[in-house]
């Protein structure tokens, strides 16, 4: 029986292995991809789906991820107020502002 040192340095000479669905992680997919199988096989006997044009996939799907950053949201509460923010951005809002200060409190701890 192997080591977990024997196996670690076993894993670390292997190259890595590359995602299977790392080529499909685009903003869009590239139209010589169109049609190509996507391999997650998630129902038991019918077939793999396949990439297609831009235009199957509905508009909101490539603005699933974009989130605000803190100066968009800073100049968004300068201009509407924090209430005038929806929850989210809210939420986002102080999440990204303490981050902020604890970068700031670091620098100045470090200096």
């Amino acid at each position: 029986m192997l080591s977990t040192r024997s196996l670690s340095r076993l894993s670390s000479r292997l190259p890595p292995r590359p995602s299977p669905l790392l080529s499909f992680s685009s903003s869009s997919p590239p139209s010589s991809r169109v049609g190509t199988e996507i391999p997650i096989s998630y129902m038991h006997g019918e077939p793999s789906p396949t990439v297609q044009p831009r235009s199957e996939y509905p508009s909101w799907l490539w603005n699933i991820t974009s989130s605000k950053t803190l100066s968009q949201l800073d100049k968004f509460k300068d201009d509407k107020g924090f209430d005038g923010m929806e929850l989210e951005e809210q939420k986002r809002y102080v999440k990204l502002e303490g981050r902020r200060a604890i970068k700031e409190s670091n620098e100045d701890s470090t200096t």
